[in-house]
């Protein structure tokens, strides 16, 4: 098989129909639970994620464009239209960096994948434009999220770039066109449509971007097909030309194994709100104040973590450059001095505010990074030793931070409720008793028959 081209018994048609045909009731019963917790996880991280001025300047530009009121800007409350709403909240999803992420496709355990980020605030505007129920949605995303999965452990990118202006796109596009009941034919011109749109390029100083404008992307790419606009005739070979010059290697294989039996998704729920190659940083911080270590006692903390981590953004020194918020979020050295400091790190410990402390600053310069290697291939396992002024000596050890559903301590229910309800207090200062009426809420999503109650629910 050649790189970047499909089996001869293998047709995109056959992803078309399986997109097109595939109903709620169709969807196994863990999927459409699974489903359901990755949007309310989602959506929350939408409304906490207004507070990071990108986001935030994000959802004034589309506001001040003004244009037909049809979808919300979930926690604003502001009315759009529907590819500007899926943009901008989508650029709120990941503005935190906490939303879930990562997946369970065999092959792509281990590849970094922000899809729910971007495919989540794709289905809320599409669904409120267009009506659909809470079945409708979570069929679309449960399908969407299954062909993120599944595109990601087909492509092998050599170059370093991430999923979200390609793969995220594509399923921006899925999704949004389930919503809208296209047919295969306008679905494959959705497709079509979003491939003039597809990008290579890395995720930039303000991350998020990347995720708002794959979700546009692939809204927009649906609705024109719904207007019957059409796409590239010749789809596959546009496609294997795009893998071609994006540098990757394509094995066509995990899109169609089990394609309607099994369904992939995002799988790790983030506990912390940064960067997920900083978890076991924070973990040590933890742990290390769990055995009583004091942070005014500090007088030095190596800090060990695995060669690719080393390669890293998140290796740099901690320092304030051009934007605050995205230099704490990927950074080893302020996730364990602001844990360690702050006892927790939760949302309110990258505001500008809390990123500007000079103690925070003080205590990352006393934080060295050492590069270790890890016999059993866990890239994310870290290790802290810290040393005090008066002689004691501590240490921790994290081989795989908490949130996967399939590697290490996943969250349980009642702590991505948690999780749930801090957002929406971060971004709304909603009390606990409201924040869990509309956790239960989501958690019903399947019997609601439109989404309205929601949106109305999560105004500021």
């Amino acid at each position: 098989m050649r790189t970047g081209q499909l089996e001869h018994n293998c047709s995109l048609d056959d992803i078309l129909a399986h997109l097109s045909e595939t109903s709620f009731s169709a969807i196994p019963d863990d999927a459409a639970e699974r489903t359901a917790l990755i949007t309310a996880d989602i959506a929350a991280c939408i409304v906490g994620g207004w507070k990071d001025r990108a986001a935030g300047e994000t959802g004034d530009f589309v506001i001040e464009n003004g244009g037909k009121e049809e979808s919300t800007l979930w926690g604003r409350g502001k009315k759009v239209p529907a590819a500007q709403a899926a943009f901008a909240c989508a650029v709120s999803a990941r503005a935190f960096e906490f939303g879930v992420v990562d997946c369970d496709a065999p092959g792509a355990e281990f590849k970094p994948l922000h899809s729910a980020e971007t495919l989540v605030p794709v289905a809320l505007a599409v669904a409120e434009k267009s009506g659909s129920s809470g079945r409708d949605v979570l069929a679309a995303l449960a399908l969407g999220e299954d062909l993120a999965a599944r595109l990601t452990a087909a492509l092998d990118f050599s170059l370093p770039l991430d999923c979200r202006g390609t793969v995220n796109a594509v399923c921006s596009a899925a999704v949004a066109g389930k919503l809208l009941k296209l047919d295969e034919k306008r679905l494959r011109s959705a497709f079509g449509l979003v491939l003039h749109q597809l990008n290579g390029v890395r995720q930039g100083i303000h991350y998020s971007l990347g995720q708002g404008i794959a979700a546009h992307a692939g809204t927009s790419a649906a609705l024109l097909a719904s207007r019957g606009l059409l796409g590239v005739e010749n789809m596959e070979d546009e496609l294997a030309g795009l893998v071609h010059a994006l540098g990757a290697a394509f094995d066509p294989a995990p899109l169609f194994r089990e394609l309607g039996k099994s369904y992939f998704s995002s799988v790790t729920f983030k506990p912390y709100p940064c960067c997920r190659a900083a978890h076991g940083a924070v973990e040590c911080g933890l742990e290390l104040l769990r055995q009583g270590l004091s942070p005014e006692s500090i007088e030095h903390i190596s800090l060990f973590v695995s060669p690719w981590a080393a390669g890293h953004i998140v290796a740099r020194p901690f320092a304030l450059r051009t934007e605050p918020h995205a230099d704490a979020a990927y950074s080893l050295q302020y996730a364990l001095a602001g844990t360690l400091l702050r006892g927790r790190c939760t949302p309110d410990c990258f505001t500008d505010e809390a990123i500007s402390d000079p103690a925070v600053r003080e205590l990352s310069g006393r934080i060295s990074l050492h590069a270790e290697e890890r016999p059993d291939g866990i890239f994310l396992s870290t290790r802290a030793e810290a040393r005090t002024g008066d002689g004691n000596e501590y240490s921790a050890f994290v081989r795989i931070p908490r949130g996967n559903e399939h590697m290490g301590d996943a969250l349980t229910l009642e702590e991505k409720k948690q999780k749930f309800t801090t957002n929406l207090s971060f971004g709304l200062s909603l009390d606990s008793r409201k924040a869990e009426r509309i956790w239960e809420m989501f958690r019903k999503l399947k019997e609601l028959d439109s989404l309205t109650p929601l949106a109305e629910a999560m105004r500021p």
